[in-house]
């Protein structure tokens, strides 16, 4: 495996992790819907989205390509992830 491949492995798991730490809640009246927010985001992906925003932060602030990905570039790859789990759910609504 190559440097690139471990990388994107890593970057894989800062994002899964920065994520369930979002969803992270106590149990309240939205049970169900909680549930199914971590349903829908957590169906195990590749998280190439969040990879190429971390790889465009890293060349634009011209940090080193192993970098820890700062707080801000696991929020904003944790917000795209979300609006992709989102589409992909809104997408099959209409087949319900």
């Amino acid at each position: 495996m190559d440097d690139f491949q471990v990388q994107l492995g890593e970057d894989a798991s800062a994002c899964e992790k920065h994520i369930i730490t979002l969803l992270n809640c106590e149990d309240g009246p939205a049970t169900q819907l909680h549930e199914a927010m971590v349903y829908a985001v957590l169906n195990g992906g590749k998280r190439m989205r969040a990879a190429l925003l971390f790889g465009a932060a890293r060349m634009a602030s011209g940090e080193r390509h192993d970098a820890t990905p700062s707080e801000a570039m696991l929020r904003t790859a944790a917000a795209i992830e979300f609006l992709h789990a989102y589409s992909l759910v809104h997408d099959d609504l209409p087949a319900m």
